[in-house]
């Protein structure tokens, strides 16, 4: 879900949205593929190669989040900056974490 912020109209805002759902749907393609936990960070780095900015890997975290596709546990760790970072890691049909 692309959060319309800048008030975009016609194509501009088609492609926005299509480029969100297309991170998200890369993001869920590699956490049932591979079945990790990960970090916005560890996420762009493994599934983006660093090409999208963080803050849309954060976005796509939290929708999935929202969507009940993905769990934010408590657990963090240590972010590239030194930083604490949340980890996601894949939910059931119900929500919850595997």
């Amino acid at each position: 879900m692309f959060h319309n912020s800048t008030e975009s109209t016609g194509s501009d805002l088609k492609t926005y949205r299509e480029k969100a759902q297309s991170q998200e749907d890369q993001i869920m393609e590699w956490f049932r593929t591979y079945g990790r936990p990960a970090t916005p960070s560890s996420a762009c780095k493994w599934i983006f190669h660093n090409s999208v900015p963080i803050t849309s890997v954060r976005r796509a975290l939290t929708n999935l989040t929202y969507d009940r596709k993905l769990i934010k546990t408590a657990a963090q760790t240590k972010g590239p900056y030194g930083r604490p970072e949340f980890i996601w890691e894949l939910a059931d049909k119900q929500g919850r974490l595997f």
